[in-house]
């Protein structure tokens, strides 16, 4: 399987609420890091993906394409109950996504500019979203 078609197989496993599959198609030390966390490690990347599953998490968008030092990249739509509820509808992120010997070892997401700006708007022009927070690591 090449690289996009690991990110894809991931993709589809992710919008089917799969999380094994999911954690089959990622590097033991693979990062996900969503702009609002970073998991490291296969006790909290599994917590998060469960978590997602719960919410109904999908992307959508075409595949990655491949960028700059290696990476892919990718603008996905994101959909969950969460941005249902709230009235948000959808956000839009950028992806960029390490693969390497047939596994994910690194998927990093951050709203777009146009996203954070509507973000700022619904909370009142308040700052924080899309900012580092320190990673989080199995003890």
């Amino acid at each position: 399987m090449d690289d996009v078609a690991t990110v894809e197989a991931f993709r589809a496993a992710q919008n089917a609420g799969d999380v094994d599959g999911c954690l089959r198609l990622l590097a033991p030390d693979a990062l996900l890091d969503i702009g609002t966390g970073r998991f490291e490690g296969a006790r909290r990347i599994s917590t998060l993906l469960r978590l997602l599953a719960r919410i109904h998490y999908t992307t959508t968008g075409d595949p990655p394409r491949p960028g700059e030092d290696g990476l892919l990249t990718a603008l996905w739509t994101v959909r969950h109950d969460d941005l249902r509820r709230n009235g948000l509808g959808e956000l839009e992120v950028s992806a960029e996504i390490r693969v390497a010997g047939g596994v994910i070892h690194l998927l990093r997401t951050r709203a777009t500019p146009e996203t954070l700006e509507r973000l700022r708007a619904r909370n009142g022009g308040g700052e924080g979203y899309g900012e580092d927070e320190p990673p989080g690591r199995d003890p």
